[in-house]
This record gives C-alpha cells, sequence and structure tokens, in this order.
C-alpha cells in the first residue's frame, strides 16, 4: 500500500473524531497522559476539550534513516504534571500504534511506576495499523494494509534553525508589501481568475509576483 500523507486539517479532524469516540463511551476518566513526542498534539487537543490535567511521558523508541528504524524502547525517569498526584482514571494516548510495543510498554510502565493510585486505564490513537500487537480501547482509523503515515509537522525534522534565518531574512528584504485579507471564497475566485502564480519555483524564477501566507493563527490566508 502506497503511504498515507495526512494534511493539517485531516489531522485535527483526527484528533476531534477521537475526542467524540471517547465521549461516546461515557467513561469518566480524570487524568490524560499522552507520549512523546507523538502523542503531544493529541494529548494537548483532548485535555483541551475535555478540561482534564494532562501529564507527559516521554518515550523514545524509532531512530535512523527517517526515523523508520524500530530500537530499543528508552522511557523518562518520571512523568511530567503540574498535578500532585497521576488520577485514579488514566487515558493514554498516542497518534498511532505500529508494532504496539510501544503503547503495550507504557501501559506497564504506568502500572509499574503508578499502580498505587490508578485504578484503570485505557488508550487512545488515531491510527491503529494491523500489524499491532496491541488493540487500543479508542481508535479513528484501522489500517489493515500498514502504510507509513507522513504527518503534516514531519518536514520540520528536515529544518534547521540557520536555513528558517535565511528564508525570513529574504522576505524582510523585499519589503512590506500591502495585503488585502481574504477569506476562503475570495481566494478560490482569485486562483479561478488565475491571478495566483504557482511559488514552488521561486528559488529558480525570481519573476514570481504572488505568495500566499497561511496565518495558522487567525485562519486566513494573507494576500502579498
Amino acid at each position: 500500500m502506497p503511504d498515507l500523507y495526512v494534511s493539517w486539517s485531516e489531522y485535527q479532524q483526527k484528533i476531534e473524531t477521537l475526542a467524540a469516540k471517547i465521549y461516546q463511551a461515557h467513561w469518566d476518566f480524570d487524568h490524560i497522559v499522552c507520549i512523546a513526542r507523538g502523542g503531544l498534539r493529541v494529548g494537548d487537543i483532548l485535555c483541551r476539550i475535555y478540561g482534564k490535567p494532562l501529564a507527559i511521558l516521554s518515550v523514545s523508541s524509532y531512530g535512523g534513516a527517517e526515523h523508520r528504524v524500530r530500537g530499543s524502547i528508552k522511557f523518562a525517569s518520571h512523568l511530567t504534571m503540574t498535578t500532585e498526584q497521576l488520577g485514579s482514571r488514566v487515558l493514554l494516548v498516542d497518534d498511532l500504534v505500529d508494532s504496539g510495543i510501544s503503547l503495550q510498554e507504557s501501559v506497564n510502565w504506568l502500572k509499574q511506576n503508578y499502580g498505587e493510585v490508578i485504578e484503570d486505564i485505557r488508550t487512545g490513537v488515531l491510527w491503529y495499523k494491523d500489524s499491532s500487537v496491541f488493540i487500543p480501547d479508542y481508535y479513528v482509523d484501522y489500517l489493515p494494509d500498514n502504510p507509513w503515515i507522513h504527518q503534516p509537522f514531519e518536514h520540520y525534522e528536515q529544518m534547521n534553525p540557520a536555513e528558517l534565518e535565511h528564508r525570513f531574512s529574504n522576505h524582510s528584504s523585499r519589503g512590506d508589501c500591502d495585503m488585502e485579507k481574504l477569506n476562503y471564497q475570495e481566494i478560490v475566485q482569485k486562483i479561478l481568475e488565475g491571478h495566483v502564480k504557482n511559488r514552488s519555483n521561486r528559488q529558480s524564477n525570481r519573476q514570481t509576483e504572488v505568495q500566499l501566507i497561511f496565518d495558522t493563527n487567525r485562519d486566513q490566508l494573507r494576500w502579498c
């Protein structure tokens, strides 16, 4: 099966769908634990939706080329949390289960280190692969063909601060441009009218006249 590519909007929708599925189970958990790094965004959004405290468990198991090589699992010494102690009903979340070993071992780690306070642990992920030996309690998509999943933040692993500094200094050197804030319908209209030029070749073609910058904070596009 081809690799699975996920956009930001799809990624956020998956988390919201997971939140709804957990709600449908009518399980009253009192603490969320997210596995870092993959589960950080999942845990952050769920704790905002449910208003529950969030704890972070740092786990490392992948490395090598493009972080696709599974190695030995390494756990942090302690949970990171702001509450005095962990809750008794814990929702443990990650982005996906691939082999399922990391999630299973994370459950074991919590029971070993916080077993005296934990009464129940349930798990939730966005993607559950058929290759997993561990079945999560809650998941959004079951993937029978076990594709490699490309998440929308992966490109940051190919960046470095020097590259970003160079990019933004070049933007600044062009000076400020007059910006008209457009909604999505206006953007589509502009595209249909043929006013938008592709900026994918901007490094080789200095004649590019138009650029679109996505403002994630305001959920709108700026037209330059």
